[in-house]
């Protein structure tokens, strides 16, 4: 096969982390939100507010992925900025 066809298998291996890991963000987010819809009463205490880019070093390379981004109330009552638990901070 040579370089193009190893290309084409790259970029769709690296499509598939992409969709794989932005699954998992949506899900975590997905969670903790519905939980917290139920948990309270009155005014949102959380919001969306869009994506930032991350770079992830693996053994495929580095890839970057696109992380959600949301603003939620912490136990003490501050308003935080979400962290996904499935990706650590660097």
């Amino acid at each position: 096969m040579g370089k193009a066809g190893s290309n084409l298998i790259e970029d769709r291996l690296r499509q598939t982390i992409r969709a794989t890991v932005d699954t998992m963000f949506e899900e975590e987010l997905a969670g903790l939100l519905g939980r917290i819809r139920y948990g309270f009463r009155g005014a949102r205490k959380w919001y969306r507010h869009g994506r930032r880019q991350r770079h992830l070093v693996g053994t495929f390379g580095t890839e970057t992925v696109s992380v959600l981004r949301a603003r939620i109330e912490a136990e003490d009552g501050r308003v935080i900025e979400w962290r996904s638990k499935a990706l650590p901070r660097y």
